[in-house]
């Protein structure tokens, strides 16, 4: 029989595994969409588009950080 103990342990683990998934994907969306596309600012003539990338790439890295740790504070 589950305890409420083991309950609640198996909840946690299972929030700090959800909220380390949003950590690794804003990792990888940073990695995308801000680093790749500020080497493509020397590279490029094409400096607007680059600057779009660039600040959605940093939004949605805040937005999905923010998700992961509030899942995780939850």
């Amino acid at each position: 029989m589950v305890t409420q103990k083991e309950t609640r342990e198996k909840e946690r683990s299972s929030r700090e595994s959800l909220g380390k998934f949003f950590y690794d994907l804003a990792k990888a969306t940073f990695t995308i969409m801000v680093l790749t596309n500020s080497i493509a600012l020397f590279i490029s003539t094409n400096y607007v588009l680059a600057g779009i990338f660039i600040a959605v790439g940093l939004t949605s890295t805040a937005v999905l950080a923010r998700i992961g740790y509030s899942i995780i504070k939850k």
